[in-house]
């Protein structure tokens, strides 16, 4: 399999679980004929018919009496309230700031752990973006990891043609955890906490000084093809 063929496929793979989780998330619904069908839906009838009925039969019932516990669509309704709050609110272009708790400003606030341990994020850390710094936030998240991912990627090609392979591979394991990071945020508030904060920026940064020598390697052939352009020309 050629190196082409290996990225097309990494890339294909990785757009569609980027897809399907953006559409489990908001709970995408297709309109057929006679009946609205949602991914969740969708999903959720997978899940019963691995697991069989009795459990889903269980967790229905757990949900009549506790609201929080069928955590599945106690965080799809949150994220709801957030995004047509902040969307469709006079706050949706700064946002709601980081002192509010969103948790208790949508009724959300889980006192399973005691009164003093509450939670303040809407489980989901992307959402958390849009809601404390606003749509002009979250627009410089996106972009922030679209210039980011574009730059490695460069890098990488540079230090293949520079026969790095080692710092190429690692910027790719790079890129890779990082993806797997943000999927993760798109169901917990991970990026809030250190376990997974901490990780997340290093590895941002490691790629970011790794890909400056991709970088750099590329001056330098430019460099080397300008010389030998003025050495050939001061020869003839």
């Amino acid at each position: 399999m050629s190196k082409a063929t290996r990225r097309t496929m990494i890339s294909a793979t990785l757009v569609t679980l980027v897809l399907a989780t953006l559409a489990v998330s908001f709970d995408v619904k297709f309109d057929l004929d006679r009946r609205e069908v949602s991914v969740q839906q969708f999903a959720g009838n997978i899940f019963s018919i691995l697991t069989g009925g009795e459990e889903g039969n269980a967790e229905e019932e757990l949900a009549q009496e506790d609201p929080n516990a069928n955590t599945a669509n106690w965080r799809l309704e949150l994220w709801g309230d957030v995004w047509g709050d902040v969307v469709g609110f006079r706050r949706g272009i700064a946002g709601f700031g980081f002192g509010e708790s969103l948790a208790e400003r949508y009724d959300k606030a889980d006192t399973r752990l005691g009164e003093e341990i509450q939670l303040r994020n809407p489980h989901n850390s992307h959402l958390s973006v849009l809601a404390r710094m606003g749509v002009t936030g979250a627009v410089l998240w996106v972009i922030l990891f679209v210039v980011w991912f574009r730059t490695l990627s460069k890098a990488r090609r540079n230090l293949q043609l520079s026969e790095k392979d080692q710092k190429a591979r690692l910027l790719l394991w790079c890129q890779l955890s990082v993806i797997a990071i943000l999927i993760n945020a798109f169901f917990d508030p991970t990026l809030e906490g250190p376990q997974v904060g901490i990780w997340l920026w290093f590895i941002f940064g490691m790629g970011s000084a790794i890909a400056f020598e991709g970088h750099r390697e590329r001056w330098r052939r430019t460099m080397e093809r300008a010389k030998a352009r003025k050495q050939l020309v001061s020869g003839t």
